[in-house]
């Protein structure tokens, strides 16, 4: 659910609207946190309405909706069907390619007919909920800084350098913020894999509150029909949110299969990598097909006495645990686009190892790479925070659990190959997909760092 700092329904969701909701506009006036529009407006100038209630408090821009004398909703006009489409698309574009950053906003269309509001059939209206950028100052294309003024309709260039400084400075906290919380790290010695899944990554929201038998009920392993789920022995309450572990056969005071959520939409997943030392064929008893052509090429690479980490499996834990929160995100009714930072640590000068055929046949061809750093994060600037972004792909009508699968490998995707390529591993995510060892059937259920 958004937070409003102003909403002229109530208590009433953007999610939730129906055409009778828009009844109570007609005693609302444009201003700080309304204008209404009788139809679509150009580009540019729709993005100076979004950057510009960005930059303000938010706010709610009504299209399709012709104004009174004294600026209230009178005629709820709509727009075509036919010009919804390409609405929405101009809206798309007028908030991501004329804005920097760019601005987060809801959509909802009202179809007709709608007897309470007097809206035809074939007519629309559509309903655009911009919240207070997180990220401010946003700019328009044209580098100006717009924001909302009072009673004034129109979006007015702000040229105070108090209220300009204001504003780099809320966003610059915002961004310190978010660096912060993918920072904190769980210290261990091993090498480890840490994953932020943000759906809150300016912590400028507020969702409906998980419960933790819900939580529980996900992470003892989800069902047939939901595809693959890393099942978690221990489940407890922490401050603000919940934390689930893998103890079984590990360590329970070493690093572990650790999933933490936060009850602000936030997720940090640790997974331990395992290692592989020269002479063994097995890791943590798990059986590698081409472990021991691997160890003979490093020794004629001169590798030999190199330390070993096993990616092997890497990919199939991290799509079962974000099958798993994604599964709380749905609970939850969490639609953002998820953003994801990882990082890589504690593997400096290890060579990276994958149980597979063709990767096998790449170090022959090109010689086996060595991870250069003691921490390896993506993306690499953080101080920037160009989160990757996880778009999520409709489910198909009656999708079965294997097509589960498949949607949350490419899903996840973006997450893996920027991180492998990082290490030397691959140059593409098409490259990564010719790794058959990353995709073979049934997941590891018992990894620990420190083995």
């Amino acid at each position: 659910m958004s937070f409003y700092n102003f909403n002229p329904f109530g208590r009433t969701d953007i999610k939730c609207l129906v055409g009778a909701n828009l009844k109570v506009l007609e005693e609302v006036t444009e201003g700080w946190y309304v204008d209404y529009k009788e139809e679509i407006i150009k580009l540019k100038t729709l993005s100076k309405h979004l950057s510009s209630f960005a930059n303000q408090y938010g706010g709610w821009l009504f299209i399709g909706i012709k104004e009174s004398s004294d600026r209230k909703a009178e005629d709820f006009i709509g727009i075509l069907e036919a010009d919804v489409e390409p609405a929405l698309l101009r809206i798309r574009e007028a908030s991501t390619a004329h804005v920097n950053p760019t601005v987060y906003y809801e959509e909802k269309v009202i179809h007709g007919p709608v007897e309470d509001i007097s809206l035809d059939e074939g007519k629309a209206i559509i309903i655009i909920y911009v919240p207070e950028g997180a990220d401010s100052p946003y700019i328009h294309s044209t580098g100006r800084i717009y924001r909302r003024l009072a009673d004034q309709s129109h979006p007015v260039q702000e040229t105070d350098r108090h209220i300009l400084d204001r504003l780099w400075e809320k966003g610059k906290n915002r961004r310190l913020k978010t660096k912060q919380f993918i920072n904190e790290r769980i210290v261990c010695s091993g090498p480890v894999v840490h994953v932020c899944l943000m759906a809150n990554p300016l912590f400028d929201k507020t969702f409906a509150l998980l419960g933790y038998d819900e939580f529980r009920k996900v992470f003892t392993g989800l069902g047939e029909g939901y595809g693959i789920s890393m099942p978690m022995d221990v489940i407890h309450s922490v401050a603000n949110g919940y934390v689930a572990k893998q103890t079984v056969n590990n360590d329970k005071l070493g690093v572990l299969l650790t999933v933490r959520w936060f009850h602000d939409g936030n997720v940090k997943l640790t997974i331990p990598l395992n290692n592989l030392t020269p002479g063994s064929t097995s890791i943590s008893g798990a059986e590698h097909a081409f472990s021991k052509e691997f160890l003979v090429e490093l020794s004629k690479q001169r590798l030999i006495k190199a330390k070993i980490c096993d990616f092997t499996y890497l990919f199939q834990v991290l799509t079962a645990l974000y099958n798993q929160v994604s599964e709380l995100f749905r609970i939850i009714g969490i639609s953002e686009t998820i953003k994801a930072a990882i990082a890589l640590e504690n593997a400096k000068n290890m060579v990276p190892f994958i149980d597979d055929a063709t990767y096998l046949e790449q170090i022959r061809c090109i010689g086996a790479s060595t991870v250069e750093n003691e921490l390896v994060t993506v993306p690499y600037d953080l101080d920037s925070v160009d989160l990757i972004s996880l778009e999520k792909r409709s489910p198909e009508e009656g999708e079965s659990g294997a097509e589960r699968v498949v949607r949350n490998f490419i899903e996840v995707l973006p997450v893996i190959a920027p991180l492998l390529n990082a290490i030397g591993v691959s140059n593409s995510g098409k490259e990564i997909a010719t790794f058959r060892g990353l995709f073979t059937p049934g997941v590891r259920t018992n990894i620990n760092a420190d083995s």
